[in-house]
């Protein structure tokens, strides 16, 4: 839920499993059957083997995202001191599992809700510039990896989209690559005490989506969870399972955008003082209720990994809608 700066490094090409299934068993399948690129999972290895079997499988996700093992963090817990360990095995096991690998995340924070730059070491040092420098270092360190800017409340198609459009024109004015634009995606169902406004329309969805496509760049939601009020009610839980179709089918009906991943993931151990992080494919191990108290139940699984309204809302909205080729080449 932090503006984050996100450069990631991977290569949405590379990792996949085979671009046209002939049948409909999940999600992942289903969005390639109508010419979309993947759907994607959070991932921390080693939590829940439940969450890794569905993640092995063919028919549900075909792409991941690990957590926490390649933040800054993680990889460099002290200056000269780094360890690629755990991004390692996330990586190995996304190349296991034929799973294109999103990495997440090189540099963090950059715009606020109302579009103006925060006030970062890097902005308060460099000026904007640090951003387009960081995208050139990126691709100079790995040519081959696609580079997105990620951020969160960019679905409005507001102040704060129309300054993430304005980023992307200033980090191609320095001549830069810049492939494409994430829309995390953290929504609501119904009004909560955190969030009046629900998830948008399907109408400034897709303009919120367009406001990046028409300047080149993909799109791709990158970190989608709805959440309700709890314990939710089954009105609550189908009104979530629109607000899901609502921001699916944009996707399906934006050309460029590639897919989407769920951010099915983590449960905050550390609340429990405990020292890592679990993650999951359903509500049982989602990071809402432990962030915002009396709010959660947000993702396509529930507590016992059965599908919820949200899944099969989900799933409509993909095999509703057209089918698209080539896209990404456009």
């Amino acid at each position: 839920m932090r503006s984050s700066f996100i450069v990631v490094l991977a290569s949405l090409a590379a990792i996949k499993a085979s671009a046209w299934p002939t049948i409909w068993n999940g999600l992942d399948s289903a969005i390639r059957a109508k010419g979309k690129e993947h759907v994607g999972s959070a991932l921390t290895l080693g939590t829940d083997s439940r969450t890794e079997d569905i993640m092995k499988g063919r028919g549900e996700f075909g792409a991941m995202t690990p957590e926490n093992a390649m933040k800054w963090e993680s990889v460099q817990p002290s200056r000269g001191n780094f360890t690629f360990d755990d991004a390692d095995r996330h990586a190995e096991f996304a190349v296991k599992h034929k799973k294109t690998l999103r990495c997440h995340t090189l540099v963090w924070h950059t715009l606020n809700e109302d579009g103006t730059y925060r006030e970062t070491v890097w902005y308060k040092t460099i000026g904007e510039a640090y951003i387009p420098m960081a995208f050139r270092l990126a691709a100079k360190a790995d040519p081959k990896a696609k580079l997105w800017y990620n951020d969160y409340n960019l679905e409005f198609n507001d102040a704060k989209t129309a300054a993430a459009a304005r980023l992307v024109k200033l980090v191609r004015s320095y001549g830069v690559r810049i492939d494409g634009v994430g829309l995390q995606g953290h929504l609501v169902g119904e009004p909560t005490p955190t969030q009046s406004n629900v998830a948008p329309s399907l109408e400034t969805l897709e303009r919120s989506l367009r406001q990046f496509t028409d300047l080149g760049a993909l799109v791709e939601y990158t970190e989608v969870d709805i959440r309700l009020n709890t314990p939710a009610t089954r009105r609550a839980l189908q009104e979530q399972s629109k607000a899901y179709q609502r921001v699916i089918g944009s996707c399906m009906a934006v050309r460029k955008c590639i897919g989407f991943t769920l951010w099915v993931k983590l449960r905050c151990l550390l609340l429990r003082n405990m020292s890592n992080s679990d993650q999951g494919v359903s509500d049982k191990y989602s990071w809402i209720p432990y962030t915002f108290e009396g709010e959660g139940a947000a993702l396509a699984w529930d507590d016992d990994f059965k599908k919820k309204p949200a899944y099969w809302g989900i799933l409509k909205a993909i095999k509703t809608a057209k089918w698209w080729h080539g896209h990404a080449k456009e």
